[in-house]
């Protein structure tokens, strides 16, 4: 795959995945968590360190067969895609991610996170994707942290799913 393939592949999932969300930049902070934040395309954002983690939500059915293909999806408006890129990571280990996504009925369930292995032009970015399936319509908010040394990012992405 050429590097501008790469950019191309990178930049169409983060917008693809950029159609909504949220992250709450009041939540409060301990000693060594990150403060999240939202940037312009909804996608909840903190930093640990020099580390930058982005997470983003949305169902398989918007992606491209192309990207689908990539991350090895398949692409249903009954399947959510939970992804979690690092940018930054550098020779030092990558913060440890886990997720949850809670429905309207506030059942929680753990998110199986993967790392894709897409090649990308820059070394220090890590994919982790992870896939839910939903009765739609319902609204999900997945919360995802990161965990680098003592230091602690907690983001929230919440979004409406409907059938299509």
């Amino acid at each position: 795959m050429t590097t501008s393939r790469r950019h191309m592949l990178a930049f169409a999932v983060l917008a693809l995945l950029a159609t909504g969300g949220c992250a709450d930049p009041q939540s409060p902070s301990g000693p060594g968590e990150a403060q999240p934040a939202t940037d312009q395309r909804g996608d909840a954002v903190a930093d640990i360190g020099d580390v930058s983690v982005r997470a983003s939500a949305t169902q398989t059915s918007m992606l491209p067969e192309s990207v689908a293909r990539e991350y090895g999806l398949d692409r249903s408006p009954r399947t959510i895609l939970l992804l979690v890129n690092l940018r930054g990571v550098g020779s030092a280990p990558a913060p440890v991610i886990s997720a949850t996504v809670t429905d309207l009925l506030g059942h929680a369930t753990p998110v199986s996170l993967r790392a894709a292995h897409i090649a990308q032009a820059d070394a220090g970015t890590v994919d982790y994707v992870g896939t839910v399936d939903a009765t739609l319509p319902d609204t999900l908010r997945f919360t995802v942290v990161a965990r680098r040394g003592d230091a602690t990012a907690t983001l929230e992405v919440s979004r409406d799913y409907y059938p299509q």
